[in-house]
């Protein structure tokens, strides 16, 4: 449906007045494909590439926090639990999937 609104904006425009239906629609084929070919696209962010990773259940898991120093404080158990990767929260995964990591979807 897009297309054809494109379509008709093009016929109708200044490019296509001097010439006949045909050649219009031979450039015109020429105009879709680039508009194909060339489309948009959107990065997904590098540092949430590194530090976030999606489940096939569309849930984002992230490391774990306080593992970095100061482990002589801490027991043997805790520092153990803190190896595995958390699950984020409903509200920030949402953002995230949208905004930083737009092909994880």
């Amino acid at each position: 449906m897009y297309f054809y609104f494109v379509i008709l904006g093009l016929i109708k425009s200044w490019e296509f007045v001097n010439l006949n239906i045909h050649e219009a629609l031979f450039y015109l084929g020429f105009y879709v494909q680039f508009l194909l070919k060339n489309m948009p696209k959107v990065k997904t962010n590098s540092s949430a590439k590194k530090r976030f990773r999606v489940t096939r259940n569309k849930k984002i898991l992230h490391k774990q926090a306080g593992k970095r120093h100061n482990l002589d404080k801490k027991s043997q158990s805790r520092i153990r639990k803190l190896r595995k990767a958390a699950p984020l929260s409903e509200g920030h995964s949402a953002s995230i999937l949208k905004f930083k990591m737009p092909y994880s979807r």
